[in-house]
């Protein structure tokens, strides 16, 4: 969560703030819900919430003070941060639980039908994780030779690799296993027993909701060689 750098806010000062996500579609609003009920602060009756907008756009909220605070997700502080907008960031809650983010997701049926298209994919994303942990800057030129409009308009471009790299630099953290000896891309089943308890949700097994059948097949490439290429990317 990022708040005007003015401010100072300790979580708890949060109470009686207005606090502006995204959308209340976006999953910074139950997750920062969640956070907040962990830290003893209803998230009915303590706050406001405000829905503002994605990108930029969130950042002049929190700039103009229109919000006190933003919950946002961390490539979209990157883009707040590469606008030039300063803000601060609060600190994670102490104890704070780990839960997934992104997941892969495919219809049951496709994994008979279409195996080697699912491990395709998915394999394709492991090498590219492992691509930009080794080389940012890299995986920034790759993503603007590709998508060449993402650029802001007008830049150099150093400026427009420098723009992608404030903008992912928080997310490329995220992409190495977060657990000893876990292989890319798997799924820890206790984070959607957390997840649901975080909800006050009741469910029975979890194994409806994951697998983890392709990631011996998706981590089966020279994690060393697609280093070499990112290093050496021209």
């Amino acid at each position: 969560m990022g708040c005007r750098r003015q401010a100072r806010f300790h979580h708890q000062e949060l109470k009686g703030k207005n606090i502006g996500v995204s959308d209340f579609a976006g999953t910074e609003y139950p997750v920062t819900r969640n956070v907040l009920r962990n830290l003893g602060i209803d998230p009915d009756h303590d706050v406001k919430w405000t829905a503002v907008g994605s990108g930029v756009t969130a950042g002049v909220a929190l700039q103009r003070g229109a919000i006190d605070a933003l919950a946002y997700y961390d490539t979209g502080f990157g883009q707040i941060e590469g606008a030039g907008i300063d803000f601060k960031l609060l600190p994670l809650p102490k104890d704070l639980p780990m839960v997934g983010g992104q997941f892969l997701m495919a219809l049951r049926e496709r994994f008979a039908k279409d195996r080697d298209l699912l491990v395709g994919y998915g394999r394709s994303v492991a090498k590219a994780s492992v691509f930009l942990m080794a080389s940012p800057r890299a995986g920034a030129r790759a993503f603007l030779k590709m998508y060449p409009e993402a650029a802001p308009r007008g830049s150099s471009e150093e400026d427009a690799i420098k723009a992608v790299l404030v903008a992912t630099a928080r997310r490329i953290k995220l992409y190495d296993p977060p657990y000893a000896g876990a292989m890319l891309g798997s799924i820890n089943p206790d984070e959607f027993r957390i997840e649901a308890q975080m909800n006050n949700m009741k469910i029975g097994g979890v194994d409806d909701f994951y697998t983890n059948a392709l990631i011996d097949e998706i981590n089966q490439f020279d994690c060393e060689e697609i280093k070499r290429q990112a290093l050496s990317y021209a």
